[in-house]
């Protein structure tokens, strides 16, 4: 029990980093509001290696690796309106008391919303997420188990995100959670 519980938090956890964007070639003097809008790929692999170690330091893993495949992409607007894509897979090996540990999540598909970006400060409002799901598999100890696909409807709206944006290089950390996303501009 104190398994799934942790992977519901873990679920939670990775869902509020899973709205932030990443690196490419805007123009350099863009800052604030101004720089925010483009087209983002968020830093998957920096992402992984995070919520590994806070996984590690929470005790759900003894020695957990991660590891991340596919995008996390993000468009926003000059009119303060967002679309995203997600196809990107989290996979976190190690071990728990001595035994064999793997959590995977995968998430897919995609929301849309508005955005404001004040004083540092990024948020989400109108949320619309009907296609976006994640969905986690443990196999602990020989034994896997799905859990239910994870609700996603408005898990991003109205969290402050602290904010900087300069250039091409976007971090994004929700308040309240341990992680900060890195986005490189497309």
């Amino acid at each position: 029990m104190k398994t799934l519980l942790a992977l519901s938090a873990a679920t939670m956890l990775i869902m509020l980093t899973g709205c932030t964007p990443g690196a490419g070639t805007g123009a350099p003097s863009a800052t604030g509001a101004d720089c925010v809008v483009g087209s983002w790929t968020a830093d998957l692999d920096d992402l992984a290696t995070q919520l590994a170690d806070f996984f590690t330091s929470t005790g759900f893993g003894d020695d957990l690796t991660g590891t991340a495949t596919g995008t996390e992409h993000a468009t926003f607007n000059s009119n303060r309106t967002t679309t995203t894509s997600d196809d990107a897979t989290f996979v976190f090996m190690g071990h728990r008391a001595g035994k064999e540990l793997t959590l995977t999540q995968v998430h897919s598909g995609g929301f849309s919303s508005d955005w404001d970006f004040v004083d540092g400060t990024f948020d989400f409002s109108n949320f619309d997420a009907p296609h976006y799901s994640i969905t986690s598999t443990v196999k602990f100890d020989g034994h896997t188990t799905t859990l239910p696909v994870s609700t996603t409807e408005g898990f991003a709206e109205d969290i402050p995100i602290e904010t900087s944006c300069h250039g091409d290089i976007m971090t994004m950390k929700p308040e309240n959670s341990p992680f900060t996303t890195t986005w490189h501009r497309d």
